[in-house]
């Protein structure tokens, strides 16, 4: 409703990007319970973010792209109709999908759009994924754009804070900070992990096809010395290796799962850092140099081709 206020009844039909209404950061209930049965009567649930609202006069030649910008002109965040989100593999989910919010692309037809901005930066451990939410954005003042066949439309948005909540602007930067320190920490132990696990692939091809037992000996070394540095505990079903904690702090697996817990502590309530969350994020990014350099030699010392 609030985009048709905007349109003059005598204006031509144009490309347009209406002016957003202030979005208040507020946080929704993560987990409501099993979702309801599809003969349930019930309303879609308010949208918890920016609404952005367009207009396109004619099919998009190009792709639509949205992007947000902060204060200093700098890009917290964009978005393409020729980038749409992964679709939801039914085959690799534990749940049903109507459990998974399924996030959409900008459109690109003719017509009156809407696009929701989480008011969260991307996330970090997830670059490839540009729908994938990152450290929530600190509230300020923050401008729209609307890329589409050439031409560029802004507008300002305002993001204010819950009205609840009585934290100055420093609480909110400062835990904002912490966060993408934390966030760019665990992106660095993310792509170790990865080395690891091609690593731990290469080295079960390799001894499945060692036949010499000095190799197959050499190998489970090997294996052993991985296992450490990583964190992983050898299981019978990959599925259960949650259930055995790493047993060095100087491992991956133990690294990333206390940078996420101490992300998501950060992240969990409106205020400003607490001194153990302060000081734990300089112990762990101590760790990560030290972890991130033997994983280097380790690598160097141990290439498995």
């Amino acid at each position: 409703i609030s985009a048709l206020r905007q349109l003059d009844p005598a204006e031509p039909v144009a490309t347009r990007l209406f002016a957003p209404a202030p979005a208040i950061r507020y946080r929704v209930a993560e987990f409501t319970g099993t979702p309801l049965p599809k003969d349930e009567p019930m309303a879609a649930n308010p949208f918890a973010g920016a609404a952005i609202d367009y207009r396109l006069a004619a099919d998009a030649r190009g792709p639509v792209q949205l992007a947000i910008r902060d204060a200093d002109g700098k890009l917290v965040r964009e978005w393409s109709s020729a980038n749409p989100p992964e679709p939801v593999d039914i085959s690799k989910i534990g749940s049903a999908p109507e459990w998974i919010e399924q996030p959409r692309a900008p459109a690109n037809g003719a017509g009156m759009h809407r696009f929701v901005w989480s008011l969260h930066y991307p996330s970090l451990t997830e670059p490839a994924n540009a729908y994938a939410d990152g450290a929530w954005a600190p509230p300020g003042q923050y401008t729209v754009e609307l890329r589409v066949d050439g031409q560029t439309f802004t507008q300002a948005l305002t993001v204010s804070p819950d009205p609840r909540v009585d934290l100055a602007p420093a609480g909110y930067a400062a835990a904002f900070t912490l966060a993408r320190k934390v966030e760019a920490l665990q992106a660095r132990i993310g792509e170790a992990r990865q080395q690891a696990t091609a690593l731990r692939k290469a080295l079960a091809e390799k001894q499945a096809a060692a036949t010499d037992p000095a190799t197959r000996r050499k190998l489970a070394k090997l294996e052993t010395d991985l296992n450490a540095i990583s964190g992983s505990t050898p299981v019978p079903n990959p599925i259960n290796a949650w259930a055995f904690p790493p047993k060095s702090t100087r491992s991956l697996t133990y690294l990333d799962r206390a940078l996420g817990q101490l992300f998501g502590t950060i992240e969990s309530a409106d205020a400003a850092p607490s001194p153990d969350a302060t000081a734990g994020a300089e112990r762990l990014a101590d760790l990560v140099e030290i972890t991130l350099r033997d994983w280097a030699l380790f690598r160097e010392a141990n290439p498995v081709q």
